[in-house]
């Protein structure tokens, strides 16, 4: 059993046959459960399971009268324990009829759980001889006309009052004796029997007309305390207690103005705090994907990042090699030169060998017209002459075949210059071609330079816009998790707001 007084707090919860329908929070956090375990639930997880029977059927029975149960009650939380509380049951009308209950709770006095508990075993015992009407205990059986004494105690009040006038009367006649004055017995007895019935009459009628408007008051009050605000009392009430039955009209009146504008703001409030909660989790999505497009895009551009890097290595060695191209170039294009000079050289020598070549020729064609004349000569010395002959004869063969020999050499070098000058040709062509093939390498390598160049600079550039995207990135991120704690603030505001919809609906 738990009735510390952090738990004596007002607990309210509405339910219809079944289940309940709302709850507060103080009822939740003293049952142990969240205000959305409560509603929903059946009513009976809360009732104390040794709450005798007979405490059950009188509730029933009270409430399908549309008649107000008060009582102590003990509530069962969710650890096990018990918390006894002051609880008071009102019917709850919908359209005229009775749909559910509406239970308020309050603290209870550890005298009054002590009276309960000894209540509750003496109507669990076979055959008892209490019962309960209303919540208030009556005896059954031989013991019934006991219930007597609960009017007596009324009519004893009544009597007491009526009695005062002839308390006033007996005074009266002493007063009467002292001065002298005498009455007769009978004028007496009728004077006192007057006197008493107008005053009991009178007492009896003041006590129906203030009890029914004081009982009328007090339903309105438990029902205002339930949430029930749609009861007025009747006109021949409010007249017979005018200015208590006026004021509480006029207090009920006021709250049902002022729930009414509560629900009113209540209602525009939910809608604003569901547009902004909807707004905000649209927001939310978007800046998820947004901060998802700017991740890939960061990891896209730092691969992208890398290739340039990659690339401008590579156009670094192709420079490097481009310049190593072009120097060999410029030194095949010496080379060349020099072949150029060369074959000229060699085709100037030919012309020379050609020349001398004519001398021969020349010189060939002198000895053997020298031989002619030596022969003639010799033929005309006759004996003598001969051997000179021989040797004439000897020298003209050598002179034919020098020249013969002249002949075929020239033969050869004018080949050979033919030779050399389609060589010259060549080279000329191959000087030309290795000359405009240096010149594209040369300009390869000034373009490999200005692409390194260019890589190097696009390169920090992409360095640059990597690091901001990774701050956009960051500041992303850093957004997307305050859109999230606002979505989640403006849900739990949205929660509150319907909680407090839901609290302003228990006033009707």
């Amino acid at each position: 059993m738990n009735n510390s007084p952090k738990h004596a707090q007002y607990m309210i919860t509405r339910s219809n046959k079944t289940s309940i329908l709302y709850a507060n929070a103080s009822f939740a956090r003293a049952a142990g459960y969240s205000v959305d375990d409560v509603v929903g639930s059946g009513y009976m997880r809360y009732l104390d399971p040794d709450t005798p029977k007979e405490v059950l059927r009188d509730i029933g029975a009270t409430l399908s009268r549309g008649v107000r149960w008060e009582g102590i009650l003990g509530m069962r939380r969710r650890d096990g324990t018990v918390l006894f509380t002051r609880t008071s049951m009102s019917p709850w009308y919908e359209g005229g009829r009775i749909v559910g209950t509406t239970t308020v709770r309050t603290g209870a006095t550890e005298s009054e759980i002590a009276a309960a508990l000894r209540l509750h075993r003496r109507l669990a015992r076979p055959g008892a001889m209490v019962g309960l009407d209303c919540g208030r205990t009556v005896y059954r059986s031989w013991a019934k006309p006991f219930n007597v004494f609960r009017v007596t105690r009324d009519l004893a009040s009544l009597l007491g009052i009526a009695a005062l006038p002839g308390l006033m009367t007996s005074a009266t006649v002493l007063l009467f004796e002292v001065n002298g004055s005498h009455l007769s017995a009978g004028m007496l007895h009728a004077l006192l029997l007057s006197i008493s019935a107008v005053s009991l009459t009178a007492v009896a009628l003041l006590r129906k007309r203030m009890r029914k408007p004081l009982v009328e008051c007090e339903t309105q009050l438990h029902l205002i305390a339930s949430g029930e605000l749609s009861y007025k009392a009747s006109n021949s009430v409010a007249v017979a207690g005018d200015p208590l039955t006026n004021a509480l009209n006029l207090t009920r009146e006021s709250l049902v103005s002022m729930v009414s504008e509560l629900r009113a703001e209540l209602s525009e409030m939910t809608t604003s705090i569901d547009q902004l909660s909807e707004g905000n989790m649209d927001l939310s999505g978007r800046t998820e994907r947004q901060a998802a497009a700017t991740a890939e895009i960061t990891a896209t551009l730092g691969r992208l990042v890398e290739l340039v890097g990659s690339t401008t290595g590579h156009a670094e060695n192709a420079a490097t090699v481009a310049k190593t191209a072009t120097e060999g170039s410029l030194r095949g294009l010496r080379a060349v030169e020099s072949v150029v000079e060369c074959m000229a050289d060699i085709a100037r020598g030919a012309d020379q060998m050609k020349e001398v070549t004519k001398a021969i020729q020349a010189i060939a064609a002198q000895t053997n017209l020298l031989a002619l004349n030596a022969a003639v000569e010799a033929a005309r010395a006759g004996e003598h002459g001969r051997g000179f002959s021989v040797v004439a004869q000897e020298v003209r063969r050598l002179a034919a075949s020098a020249s013969e020999a002249t002949a075929d050499i020239g033969t050869l070098i004018q080949q050979s210059l033919q030779r050399a000058k389609e060589g010259q040709t060549r080279v000329d062509v191959a000087h030309l071609v290795i000359k405009d093939l240096a010149q594209a390498v040369d300009t390869v390598g000034d373009l490999m330079s200005e692409v390194s160049g260019g890589s190097k600079q696009q390169s920090a550039s992409l360095d640059e816009i990597h690091h901001r995207l990774g701050q956009i990135d960051e500041d992303t991120q850093r957004n997307a998790a305050l859109v999230e704690q606002t979505t989640a603030a403006t849900e739990a505001l949205a929660v509150q707001a319907h909680a407090l919809e839901s609290t302003a609906a228990v006033f009707r």
